[in-house]
């Protein structure tokens, strides 16, 4: 990652951060806080949609899993790219127009 990128796990495996040696963008790590608090859905949905949406992702759960409308989903299939597969995990960058 360069500086001022970001990643974003994708719901699940909040000690990647820890690894990475980065903050995460989004304040619900885990996806039953996505799933399950109050906002938790919508405010993924914003994240991915705002002016800065992650440079990466690492997709540990499905964005249908998290966020229930589809949004999220979409938002990946049309702004971001499968750049390699780390231990079965697929990372996606966004791509330069995103």
């Amino acid at each position: 990652m360069q500086p001022g990128e970001t990643l974003y796990v994708m719901c699940a495996a909040a000690a990647t951060y820890a690894h990475a040696g980065v903050d995460p963008p989004f304040r619900y790590l885990w996806s039953d806080g996505v799933r399950q608090a109050e906002g938790g859905q919508a405010d993924l949905l914003a994240l991915f949609t705002s002016g800065h949406p992650p440079t990466y992702v690492a997709q540990f759960d499905s964005p249908d899993r998290c966020e229930r409308s589809g949004g999220v989903a979409a938002v990946m299939g049309a702004k971001y790219s499968e750049v390699d597969v780390v231990a079965g995990i697929r990372i996606y960058r966004l791509l330069p127009a995103g």
